[in-house]
């Protein structure tokens, strides 16, 4: 929708247009949406509306909606490089813009792409220029799981948003995008910031409620100072979305460090 393609777009399985940001909900509300995002689609229904290029973050084995299912029915895929397995390096923002770039580029709208890299870049310049002087402030960014939290890593795109924003992610040592670790390694992090995802469907309020009923987890600084933030799935993946959850992760980043 940024980059004006809604033309070329028959349907799309996902959120309801109002999960976009505010001037492109009425393109996304002029195309099919054939399903949500959970469970995963399947493969069948992927191809059903006979698409020639199929855009999606990832992939689902269980589903059969892979790449390889794809290509034997003949059909392109483009993912972003955050959901591609044998993409090692750390995925930062430009790794996202040159997925635009390469977005762009499939469709002849080079020029439109830039003008939003461009717009993405002044404001990401905006946000830095505005990091308050001090140490970091310390980060968890909390998914889901009470036996043990899934959550990003280091090599994810929202470990860079939480590093420009004047945050560390406290699991900035594990390797990988996204990924579960033990519990103990989040209360050793301390994170004075704690940032809950909202899929649209719950699941920020009872994770907030599960940290401050364990008692192994509500001595965290963030748990007892009640440090706490949400961003969309859409702020916290690869996206035109990623500079809205930056200014808000910023804009959190610098409450905590003014209560400090």
């Amino acid at each position: 929708m940024a980059l004006g393609l809604q033309d070329h777009v028959i349907g799309y399985f996902g959120g309801t247009p109002d999960r976009l940001q505010p001037q492109h909900q009425a393109r996304a509300a002029l195309v099919e949406r054939l399903g949500g995002s959970f469970p995963y689609p399947s493969l069948e229904a992927v191809l059903a509306p006979g698409p020639d290029l199929v855009f999606s973050y990832g992939f689902n084995e269980s589903t059969g909606f892979t790449g390889q299912g794809l290509r034997d029915a003949e059909v392109h895929s483009f993912s972003f490089t955050e959901a591609c397995p044998d993409f090692t390096s750390n995925v930062t923002l430009e790794v996202m813009f040159e997925d635009v770039r390469a977005l762009a580029l499939i469709f002849d709208v080079e020029d439109r792409g830039e003008e939003l890299i461009a717009m993405w870049e002044q404001q990401i310049a905006e946000v830095t220029a505005a990091i308050p002087a001090g140490e970091p402030v310390r980060v968890f960014y909390f998914d889901s799981g009470e036996e043990a939290p899934f959550t990003a890593l280091a090599g994810s795109v929202m470990s860079d948003i939480i590093s420009r924003a004047g945050g560390i992610n406290i699991l900035s040592d594990v390797s990988g995008t996204w990924g579960t670790v033990e519990w103990e390694a989040v209360v050793d992090g301390d994170p004075e910031l704690i940032i809950f995802v909202d899929y649209g469907f719950g699941g920020p309020d009872a994770n907030q409620a599960f940290l401050e009923s364990n008692p192994s987890l509500s001595g965290m600084s963030a748990v007892v100072n009640g440090q706490y933030m949400t961003l969309t799935f859409l702020q916290s993946v690869p996206g035109p979305q990623n500079l809205d959850g930056l200014i808000e992760v910023a804009t959190a980043v610098r409450r905590v460090n003014a209560a400090r």
